[in-house]
């Protein structure tokens, strides 16, 4: 598997001639560690049960989402899906390098943007919530506290966060367009399927 995050369609492509399972489950992984690694930083602690179900459900959400997307790749196109399940998995599994740039972007530039105070906040509601409600918490939190925000600082790292973002959406449009070999409407429509799935698993 070639890792270039330069070139994302090279790297689909090498992804499915040469899969490696094994760097695919790696990747899975190293989000997850780099945000526990994150709260440990800045907290001083560590919740082992906690770090442990989110690695379980990283595994298993992204698990999900591969079979659904490959399943109906092969509604689309059976012959061409037959036997690729592992190739798609790897291939799919790239869009993890993204997820794990915007996480380290996001622990090593908060004392950038949040006050001490918001990120304690932050790292607290992180650890006894969903991601929806930690960020209902601190959005609360900084609305009462308005200069505990840099936005000048954030408004840059956001848009940076959204270039990387639009980087894995093309990585999701190019891998299930290599294993479905369809045209460029049914990619998008299983683009966009695979977004709104991982909108609602914690992809």
């Amino acid at each position: 598997m070639n890792l270039n995050i330069l070139h994302p369609g090279k790297a689909v492509e090498t992804a499915f001639e040469k899969p490696s399972l094994l760097v695919a489950l790696v990747l899975i992984l190293l989000p997850s560690l780099a945000s526990i690694a994150g709260r440990t930083l800045y907290a001083a602690q560590i919740d082992l049960s906690g770090a442990l179900y989110g690695i379980v459900l990283a595994y298993v959400s992204f698990f999900v989402l591969a079979l659904v997307i490959f399943f109906l790749a092969w509604l689309v196109n059976r012959q061409a899906t037959k036997g690729r399940f592992v190739a798609f998995f790897c291939a799919l599994s790239l869009i993890k390098v993204a997820s794990l740039v915007i996480v380290l972007i996001s622990f090593l530039t908060m004392p950038l943007y949040l006050s001490e105070g918001a990120m304690g906040v932050a790292l607290q509601a992180g650890k006894s919530s969903s991601p929806e409600m930690a960020a209902m918490q601190l959005g609360d939190f900084v609305a009462a506290n308005p200069e505990a925000v840099n936005l000048a600082v954030l408004v840059v790292l956001l848009a940076i966060t959204f270039i990387i973002s639009l980087w894995a959406v093309y990585l999701i449009y190019k891998s299930v367009k290599v294993l479905a070999q369809s045209g460029r409407l049914a990619a998008i429509a299983l683009t966009v399927i695979a977004l709104i799935i991982i909108g609602l698993l914690p992809v």
